[in-house]
């Protein structure tokens, strides 16, 4: 068995290793997670409905285009994390 001092030198190496391994396992996951994180647009990046009109009633969309383009502005709405739900015909939400 070796001597008393060997283990007082083990134990005062784990008391100091451990907790720094863990503070950067804590490191590493807070890293990953904000990485897989999007930030959300700012109001100057997002492309809005009202945008769409503007440029309508300016003549730079016609009619088509402007319902094509509302519709893909709601389908990317519904698409979001906690977006609205799809509402069939009689206002309440399909399954």
């Amino acid at each position: 068995m070796p001597p008393q001092e060997h283990w007082d030198e083990l134990f005062w190496a784990v008391v100091w290793i451990l907790p720094l391994i863990l503070a950067g396992v804590i490191v590493i996951v807070v890293l990953k997670r904000r990485s897989r994180q999007a930030p959300p647009p700012t109001t100057n990046e997002a492309f809005t409905v009202e945008n769409l009109r503007q440029l309508y009633q300016q003549g730079q969309l016609t009619q088509a285009e402007f319902e094509r383009a509302k519709a893909n502005i709601f389908l990317k709405i519904r698409e979001l994390p906690g977006g609205p739900s799809p509402k069939g015909p009689d206002g309440k939400t399909q399954s």
